[in-house]
């Protein structure tokens, strides 16, 4: 058995660690327990039948019933989780029945591989950055089945891209991440982002291109900046936002698991801009102006050959 023990970032931190443990439970033939996904669970097909904790295989018993859904009950069970994966430290006679995987050393770039662990007991999971990369690339069919929205949202997406798929004939999407980005160095204005949006035109002159802008932050007021291009928005909603953003021709995006979830499940090529400066000692970009040299150098670097498809990844990073 394994237990992921805590929540780690959002919504696209979370998917990468689920579907990479999901897989090697898939390869392995152990059951999943899953605390971290929370409050995500109810929005996907293969998650919502088991709303309160994603066990995977998916279980149909009477904890799909229970009343637990409000947060305060969910926070309470999981705080409740974590107390007894501490015990383990405190009662050495749970050692033999019970294994805690910590988070690996500040070795960014070296995530701790499972792809060849083998698990006799219960495994606590406290780490994020713990991968099964072998196994993800296999079962990357069945992972996508899983986190394929619920109707309802499917809905929402279909009467966001309709018009848009009516009106161009390349959807162009881009995921402006502000928020904390403006710290690590993976945010510098709106206005650096119409130098893709040139190229992007200038790649498919005889062809009508439309641009559809997923942001944490709302830019809808300051959309003459784009006044030359022709600009749209998502919803606003994070799980429709992403699954609108899977069904654009191409993805221009900062280094983000968000993004880079949305390119994994749709199959759509993506390309990275910019540098973030993410899990580290001392998190904060100090020299922003290098950030943004080497952004808008990235930027005019954009050329349709590098752009890139992918069946894995490992962080916020597009793995070589």
């Amino acid at each position: 058995m394994i237990v992921l023990t805590h929540r780690f970032g959002r919504l696209g931190n979370r998917l990468l660690i689920t579907a990479h443990l999901m897989a090697y439970t898939l390869e392995t033939h152990h059951t999943l327990i899953d605390w971290g996904l929370a409050e995500y669970a109810p929005y996907f097909v293969g998650t919502a039948p088991d709303p309160h904790v994603f066990r995977f295989p998916v279980r149909r018993d009477v904890w799909n019933h229970l009343p637990v859904n409000q947060p305060w009950v969910r926070n309470t069970i999981y705080t409740g989780v974590r107390a007894v994966r501490k015990l383990v430290n405190f009662y050495p006679a749970l050692k033999s029945q019970v294994q805690v995987l910590p988070e690996p050393g500040k070795h960014w770039g070296n995530p701790l591989l499972i792809d060849d662990l083998l698990v006799e007991k219960i495994l606590f999971i406290r780490a994020w950055y713990v991968r099964a990369p072998r196994c993800f690339s296999k079962y990357q069919d069945t992972i996508r089945e899983c986190f394929t929205p619920l109707p309802v949202y499917q809905k929402r997406i279909e009467a966001l891209l309709t018009p848009l798929r009516n009106q161009y004939d390349v959807i162009v999407g881009l995921h402006i991440r502000a928020g904390d980005y403006r710290l690590y160095g993976g945010f510098h204005g709106l206005e650096m982002w119409r130098i893709v949006m040139e190229k992007m035109v200038d790649f498919f002159p005889e062809k009508r291109v439309g641009f559809l802008i997923f942001s944490d932050e709302n830019f809808r007021e300051q959309v003459n900046i784009f006044a030359d291009f022709s600009v749209h928005f998502g919803t606003g909603h994070v799980v429709e936002d992403l699954y609108a953003l899977a069904r654009c021709d191409y993805i221009i995006a900062p280094p983000s698991t968000y993004s880079n979830w949305a390119a994994f499940y749709g199959k759509v090529p993506i390309y990275q801009v910019g540098y973030v400066k993410l899990h580290t000692n001392d998190p904060v970009c100090h020299d922003l102006t290098a950030s943004r040299q080497y952004m808008e150098q990235t930027m005019r670097e954009l050329n349709l050959e590098k752009f890139r498809r992918i069946t894995y990844f490992v962080d916020h990073r597009i793995d070589p």
